[in-house]
């Protein structure tokens, strides 16, 4: 939906705004099984990884490759280092 898809493309006004109006838990699912959290992860949006956490994000969520955010982080920052 659309709060993946912000959590995807880096925007942390949209994400606070569909945060604000969200009642249940934060870790809706893709088809892929990817949360805002993992999508978040998976681009390189360490502001909104942050902020997803301290409002309760599950972050033993996985996909169905089973890639947690803290894998698709740990391999962004390898990524970075290669660069």
């Amino acid at each position: 939906g659309d709060f993946l898809k912000a959590c995807a493309c880096g925007s942390l006004d949209e994400c606070a705004q569909f945060i604000d109006g969200i009642k249940g838990p934060l870790d809706c699912q893709d088809a892929y099984g990817r949360t805002g959290l993992i999508l978040a992860a998976e681009n390189g949006h360490l502001s909104i990884v942050d902020y997803l956490l301290e409002r309760g994000a599950d972050p033993e969520s996985k996909d169905i490759w089973g890639r947690s955010y803290t894998l698709l982080i740990t391999s962004q920052q390898y990524n970075y280092y290669l660069a």
